[in-house]
């Protein structure tokens, strides 16, 4: 009603997350959420359920609460909004969380290094 706003598929996203303060994911389960990652990527502080690969796609255990913990969610959110200074430091780990871990170079360097790890092996005779 009037405290929420259900906008659907919104493409491309990067200028609503560049115009929101605050994004909350409410997933089930997530194996690596684009929506997290991509928030993050725009400096967003983000919370979410604390179910798949959540807890490493954030910055900080504090972004995450157990699944279905409303309340706790709800708290952590009013928490960001009451506090500016909290909200632009989390946003900026944010960001700093997924460029060091996420971003498309460093997935691209680790996989590589799996290539040849998985070479170097064969290579030497042992299977991998």
């Amino acid at each position: 009603g009037d405290r929420c706003l259900f906008v659907g598929n919104i493409d491309p996203v990067t200028p609503f997350f560049k115009a929101i303060d605050i994004s909350i994911n409410t997933a089930e389960m997530e194996i690596l959420s684009m929506s997290l990652c991509e928030a993050q990527a725009c400096g967003k502080p983000t919370l979410a359920y604390a179910v798949g690969g959540n807890p490493e796609a954030l910055p900080d255990a504090w972004c995450t609460v157990p699944f279905g913990d409303i309340g706790e969610l709800e708290g952590k959110a009013a928490a960001l909004v009451a506090d500016v200074e909290r909200r632009r430091t989390l946003g900026h780990q944010a960001y700093q969380h997924i460029r060091r871990h996420f971003d498309a170079p460093v997935l691209a360097e680790r996989q590589a290094a799996i290539y040849r790890e998985v070479m170097r092996k064969r290579l030497n005779g042992a299977t991998p």
